[in-house]
């Protein structure tokens, strides 16, 4: 009796119309942030346009985006609410190299919040873009990256020794062991703010 009744299962589920897989697959929130420079190098004064991409990876709509750069604060958006999967909203911002930003390099990263239909957050973090320091913007000549001397006396740092001193007349590497942990710093810091947005949001919905 029992293996009729195994059968008579059998037969009831393959007669069953079949359902697409996606019919099973519950809806979800995604969001992600692509980051450039208009610059590879910059001089004191050059303006460094950065060009900002959110799209919707998700296949619903998301509301309240809101971009956060770690250098530049928070960027303006056309629109915050991203309806259809792929649609998309492009922000620019522009940066001013100052003299307290030397010895470079200008490194920045960016993440970007939204809300999901049923309140959740969805946090996306950006590509951290990293721009090399020089001494001059003439377009016409390749740029010359400062060297630590001419970093020193740009930050008024006094001593007769620095223009003769042969350690100081190498040119600064961006890509040096300090670059590099100016850099790790800088993706630490987005780490951290996005973190410090969840629990704000978190708190929010509750």
């Amino acid at each position: 009796m029992k293996h009729w009744n195994m059968v008579l299962v059998l037969v009831a589920l393959l007669l069953l119309p079949a359902m697409p897989a996606s019919a099973f697959a519950q809806d979800g929130a995604a969001l992600s942030l692509s980051l450039s420079a208009d610059k590879s190098s910059a001089a004191v004064g050059d303006n460094v346009t950065y060009t900002y991409l959110i799209s919707s990876t998700g296949n619903v709509t998301v509301d309240n985006v809101t971009l956060l750069d770690s250098k530049l604060g928070q960027i303006a958006l056309s629109k915050i609410s991203l309806t259809t999967p792929g649609d998309n909203v492009t922000a620019f911002a522009t940066y001013t190299v100052v003299q307290a930003d030397l010895p470079g390099p200008l490194a920045t990263s960016a993440n970007v919040t939204g809300t999901a239909p049923n309140g959740e957050v969805v946090v996306a973090a950006s590509n951290s873009v990293s721009v090399a320091l020089t001494t001059s913007s003439d377009n016409n000549s390749p740029p010359q990256v400062m060297t630590k001397a001419q970093i020193l006396k740009a930050r008024g740092v006094p001593g007769k020794g620095i223009a003769t001193a042969p350690g100081l007349q190498k040119p600064f590497n961006p890509n040096s062991n300090a670059a590099k942990k100016l850099q790790g710093f800088m993706e630490r810091l987005t780490l951290r703010e996005n973190a410090e947005v969840k629990v704000k949001n978190k708190a929010k919905n509750k």
